[in-house]
C-alpha cells in the first residue's frame, strides 16, 4: 500500500502547533444559535475563551471548544468521525437515534471519507484490496474536502465518535492536513468527553454545504511531507533511507498470526525493520473515565524512549 494508517500523537500535535498561526478571518462560522447550556455558561462568565481554555495546541478540550462556539468570532466546521461498532459495520451512519446525537451544528463522516468519499459500498472493512484504504487522489481529495464545506483556509474541529473513535478522528485529523486544511483542531476524548463536560447535544448531524473551491484563489498543494510512499518505506527498511518503521499493530498482527481485520492482505506479518511499539490503543488512556483520550507527551516519550524511538533518527513512519 502507498499510505500508511498514522495516529497522531501528542508530541505530533505540538510539533505541529509550531507550524499552525489562527487567523483573522471573520467570516461567520459554520455554527448554530446557542444551545440552553452554552447561553447559561456564558451568561456565567465561566467558560474561556479558545486561547485562554488551550492555547495554539492541535490538541483542544470540550471548554476550547464551548469557547470557540460561544464567541463565533471566525468561521469553523466541526466535524464528527463515526465509526460504527460490529453491527452497523458498513453503514454510513447508523439510524439509531442514540448514535445521530451529535455536537451542535458538527458534519458527520466515516473515517473511510477520505479514501472513498461517498462511495459507502467501498468503506472499511468492505476492502477488496490494501490499496483501498488509501486516501483518495490529490485533486479528488480537495474536492471530496470541500463537499463538507471545509476550505484551505477553515478552522476545522475533529472529534470521534463510536468504535474505536480516537483511531478514527487522528485518521481523518491527519487528512485534513494532509489536504492542505492549514488548522485542524483535535477534541481529545471525543463525543464522550463533550458529554461529560456538559456540552449542549444536537438530535442529528447538520447538512455540509459544499465550497466553491478548496484552495483559497484556486492555489495550492497537499502537504506530501505527512505521507510515506512504498518506496520510502522499503528505503527505511532496507537501511538505505533515513527513519524508523513503527507499528502501531497488535501483536499477533505483528506476527503474523491474527489476520482477521486484514483479509485482504495476500500476506501477514510486519514490515522488516519495523519496531513494534503496541497496538494503537495502548497509546491512549483507557479507565472508565477517560473517554479514550490520548496519553500525555511525558507517558509517550518515556515509552518510546524505552524502545529506542527518537525523532532525531529521521522520521518515524507508521
Amino acid at each position: 500500500s502507498e499510505q500508511a494508517w498514522p495516529l497522531l500523537l501528542r508530541w505530533v500535535l505540538a510539533g505541529e502547533a509550531a507550524r499552525s498561526s489562527v487567523g483573522s478571518e471573520q467570516a461567520r462560522p459554520l455554527a448554530p444559535p446557542l444551545g440552553p447550556k452554552q447561553a447559561r455558561m456564558e451568561a456565567d462568565g465561566v467558560v474561556p475563551s479558545p486561547d485562554q481554555a488551550a492555547g495554539p495546541s492541535l490538541l483542544v478540550d470540550p471548554a476550547w471548544l464551548q469557547g470557540l462556539m460561544l464567541r463565533q468570532e471566525r468561521r469553523f466546521v466541526i466535524l464528527e468521525v463515526l465509526f460504527p461498532g460490529e453491527a452497523a459495520q458498513g453503514e454510513h451512519m447508523p439510524s439509531s437515534p442514540t448514535c445521530r446525537r451529535c455536537i451542535p451544528g458538527a458534519v458527520s463522516v466515516h473515517p473511510s471519507y477520505f479514501e472513498a468519499g461517498a462511495d459507502v459500498a467501498r468503506y472499511y472493512p468492505n476492502y477488496s484490496t490494501p490499496q483501498d484504504g488509501n486516501l483518495l487522489p490529490d485533486e479528488l481529495l480537495c474536492d471530496t474536502v470541500a463537499q463538507l464545506g471545509i476550505t484551505s483556509d477553515t478552522l476545522v474541529v475533529v472529534y470521534g465518535k463510536g468504535c474505536a473513535h480516537t483511531m478514527g478522528a487522528c485518521r481523518a485529523q491527519w487528512a485534513l492536513m494532509y489536504s492542505g486544511v492549514r488548522e485542524v483542531r483535535l477534541l481529545d476524548g471525543g463525543f464522550s468527553a463533550w458529554e461529560r463536560h456538559g456540552g449542549d447535544v444536537a438530535k442529528a448531524p447538520a447538512v455540509p454545504q459544499a465550497a466553491a473551491r478548496f484552495f483559497s484563489g484556486g492555489a495550492g498543494s497537499c502537504r506530501h511531507d505527512l505521507l510515506a510512499t512504498s518506496a520510502e518505506v522499503a528505503a527505511v527498511s532496507a537501511g538505505s533511507g533515513r527513519g524508523t518503521i513503527v507499528d502501531v499493530r497488535k501483536r499477533g498482527e505483528y506476527e503474523g498470526w491474527l489476520t482477521d481485520n486484514y483479509g485482504f492482505f495476500a500476506s501477514a506479518g510486519h514490515i522488516p525493520s519495523a519496531v513494534h511499539q503496541g497496538n494503537w490503543d495502548e497509546l491512549v488512556q483507557t479507565g472508565e473515565n477517560d473517554d479514550l483520550k490520548l496519553r500525555s507527551l511525558q507517558e509517550v516519550a518515556a515509552r518510546w524512549s524505552a524502545l529506542g524511538l527518537s525523532a532525531a533518527n529521521g522520521p518515524l513512519i507508521f
